[in-house]
């Protein structure tokens, strides 16, 4: 029989996305990070991040892990949105605001 790892993730500090708030046209990127520590302040590394869009007519994200890049579609709508970081049963949230080109 293989062996089977268990890993024990520590109790974590509040999640905290940087930057709080993207502003971006249509069709451009951008590029944030999901902070996940520890209460006594260490990084905590190799979590997987499922980031949710509320509105994919303003912002598309992909990743699995604490960095994503966010995408603005070209023809859509202007408007504001969150994406939403999700891990160890914790949540963060990423506002967008799209402007007009």
């Amino acid at each position: 029989m293989g062996a089977q790892a268990v890993r024990i993730i520590p109790t974590l500090a509040a999640l905290r996305v940087e930057p709080g708030t993207l502003t971006l046209r249509r069709g451009d990127s951008a590029t944030g990070r999901l902070s996940v520590r520890d209460l006594a302040g260490k990084p905590v590394e190799n979590l997987i991040v499922v980031w949710e869009t509320r509105d994919y007519t303003l912002v598309n994200a992909s990743c699995c892990r604490d960095t994503l890049t966010v995408r603005v579609p070209l023809p859509g709508a202007a408007g504001t949105t969150q994406l939403v970081a999700k891990t160890a049963n914790m949540s963060a949230a990423l506002s967008v605001t799209v402007l007009p080109r």
